[in-house]
């Protein structure tokens, strides 16, 4: 019985370490999960069992085998120059100012690098002259991948570090990106934001709107319950899919 006191005493204590870190970071939504329990999931190991299917198994079912690349779909070297509506100058406005504001607004986990989004704050504003020296540099970088075609980096700044989610029940995959490309199209997207929600306001409920796909649920949840609703159509989209590449 003693025994049975001192752990739950060490577990309430060592959960009431991760909160107080949590809160310290200004992670309050993650702490708030935390005491109320809604993180218990988290994320999955590769051989983890989902019911009678290992998450593997369960990976291999959602994702089809690839078909053949489409060569209309592979971009020529001189796209940019050729097919870009925009003028390069107006990505000159992509300075270490725009990093620093792109880096206080960005947050998340770490892609294959292991910097997450509060260790790139810090050495973008945390250590003077050489902090703005570095936001100088990837304000650089940021103009030319928006003006330029730079295959060598296609491969690195595109890698992302795949994880599964235990959505209880089902597994979702999400694919972390790096933290560097989040402040660079942070950057580029501050130059052409008016016209982007202009295109995909209507269709792309992310855009230009905060809580985006929060206020679609919410939407569609009002509609269900009104009195001229009789029903909701689910369609399958992953049945739907594995017909089509068949």
């Amino acid at each position: 019985m003693r025994s049975t006191k001192q752990n739950t005493k060490k577990s309430n204590d060592s959960e009431l370490r991760q909160f107080s870190r949590l809160m310290a970071k200004g992670k309050i939504s993650n702490a708030m999960k935390m005491i109320s329990g809604e993180c218990k999931d988290g994320v999955l190991n590769l051989k983890d069992k989902i019911g009678d299917k290992t998450v593997l198994a369960v990976l291999k079912i959602k994702h089809s085998e690839p078909s053949d690349i489409d060569p209309s779909y592979i971009v020529s070297d001189n796209y940019i120059s050729d097919s870009s509506p925009y003028h390069p100058i107006i990505y000159d406005k992509i300075n270490a100012s725009t990093i620093r504001r792109a880096a206080l607004q960005t947050h998340g986990s770490h892609g294959p690098s292991g910097l997450d989004s509060d260790e790139w704050r810090r050495l973008l504003t945390a250590f003077g002259q050489g902090s703005t020296n570095l936001r100088t540099c990837i304000a650089a970088l940021a103009r030319r991948i928006a003006t330029t075609s730079v295959p060598e980096i296609h491969g690195p700044y595109n890698a992302c570090r795949l994880i599964t989610l235990n959505k209880n029940p089902g597994v979702r995959t999400i694919g972390i990106g790096e933290v560097l490309r989040r402040l660079i199209g942070k950057a580029i997207t501050e130059c052409i934001r008016r016209d982007l929600v202009n295109l995909g306001g209507n269709t792309q409920f992310c855009l230009g709107q905060k809580c985006g796909i929060e206020h679609a649920i919410h939407s569609l949840r009002k509609s269900f319950n009104e009195d001229h609703t009789e029903a909701i159509l689910l369609i399958d989209a992953i049945q739907e899919r594995l017909q089509y590449t068949q």
